[in-house]
């Protein structure tokens, strides 16, 4: 005798808008952005450069980032200091308090003309530093916050923390007094392109076809989205745009939907699979 309490269509229904209800609510994690230690560079610089990567973190929907107010709020009321916390250990500590997974910290200074960057991102639990990264400017602070921020934030973007430590050195050599030629230059066309196109990607690709895909033909559908090339960005983000940074900004587009497109067939094969395993279950004979 066999239990039909559900029947198989049901039951593949309830996967697939489970499936779906979850697609747009992945796993994000918790950080707390701290300000840049800042040597040579004024205060004031230094809170607005803070206040971008919180901007940048924030609409990357890749972190959860806990507003500047609610570090001090919390800080606050544990009788923590903010001051002077640079080790790892007292990071740690700040973010058992906050109860982040991430704590955001970094340096900025300048010697001669040339400006400097560096970040780094520690798990709470672990304590570990799973992403830290570096770059120099040369020129003005304007092209530290149009080129360096994107620069030592593309990688941490686009999600390697979790897999393993990415150390970035970059450099851009602009000058203080840029001419038509150098306006084009690789560090507009390379940095700023693929950050944006990174960023839109995620947020015009949803990938329910390749989850679709993936539920309805698992490791085939799985394997079709190695193959299949995806489209390219659509032309209104490219507007105005020169021929070098059209390049650029389209090979990051069609790199980070192949990414997505990945991914979202991965999900719809392992949804296939606990699918077949609940319904194999609910058919079996029972004793």
């Amino acid at each position: 005798m066999k239990l039909n309490l559900i029947p198989q269509n049901t039951i593949k229904a309830l996967f697939v808008i489970l499936l779906l209800s979850t697609l747009n609510a992945q796993e994000k994690r918790s950080m707390a952005v701290l300000d840049f230690d800042a040597t040579g560079v004024s205060q004031s610089d230094v809170k607005t450069l803070s206040n971008r990567v919180n901007t940048m973190l924030s609409q990357s929907n890749k972190f959860t980032v806990i507003e500047r107010g609610k570090i001090n709020q919390l800080l606050s009321e544990q009788s923590f200091q903010l001051s002077g916390v640079t080790s790892n250990e007292s990071m740690v500590a700040m973010g058992e308090v906050l109860g982040v997974e991430l704590m955001f910290a970094g340096g900025i200074g300048l010697i001669g003309k040339t400006y400097t960057i560096d970040i780094r991102v520690i798990e709470v639990e672990t304590g570990e530093v799973i992403h830290s990264a570096s770059t120099n400017v040369r020129g003005e602070i304007d092209d530290l916050l149009l080129k360096g921020l994107p620069a030592v934030l593309n990688d941490l973007i686009a999600g390697k923390t979790s897999t393993n430590k990415v150390i970035v050195q970059t450099q851009f050599l602009t000058t203080t007094t840029p001419t038509p030629s150098n306006i084009s230059s690789t560090s507009q066309n390379n940095t700023d392109a693929c950050f944006q196109a990174k960023i839109d990607a995620k947020d015009n690709i949803k990938g329910y076809g390749w989850m679709a895909a993936g539920f309805a033909c698992g490791l085939v559908g799985y394997g079709a989205s190695y193959v299949v090339d995806p489209k390219g960005p659509p032309t209104r983000y490219l507007i105005g745009k020169d021929a070098v940074y059209v390049a650029r900004y389209t090979m990051c587009y069609k790199d980070a939907a192949k990414e997505i497109q990945k991914s979202k067939a991965l999900m719809g094969c392992v949804a296939y699979g606990a699918y077949f395993a609940a319904t194999t279950l609910l058919a079996s004979p029972t004793p």
